[in-house]
């Protein structure tokens, strides 16, 4: 029992912090995705290329972030219910 309460405290402090890396992805994609509307509907480019490699480095930085925090979260996940099926905890 003391086992099992253990690994759904690690489960839950995963997810959480998971949700955390979503949640945060979605919201610098979502300002991104904003702000070149706005800029299309004022008919303004930005001539400058700093604010450009800017936003396509926080965009990018956001896409492997979300990425690798995704598939570490369902291999942790994964490796928990083989662990948990192997001493009979598991389904």
């Amino acid at each position: 029992a003391v086992l099992e309460n253990e690994t759904v405290k690690r489960l839950t402090s995963r997810k959480f912090w998971a949700l955390n890396a979503i949640i945060l992805t979605t919201f610098v994609c979502v300002w991104r995705i904003l702000d070149e509307l706005s800029d299309l509907v004022e008919g303004d480019h930005i001539g400058e290329k700093v604010f450009e490699n800017l936003y396509g480095m926080t965009i990018t930085t956001a896409a492997i972030f979300l990425a690798v925090m995704v598939a570490w979260y369902f291999g942790v996940n994964a490796l928990q219910h083989v662990k948990l099926a192997q001493i009979g905890i598991g389904k």
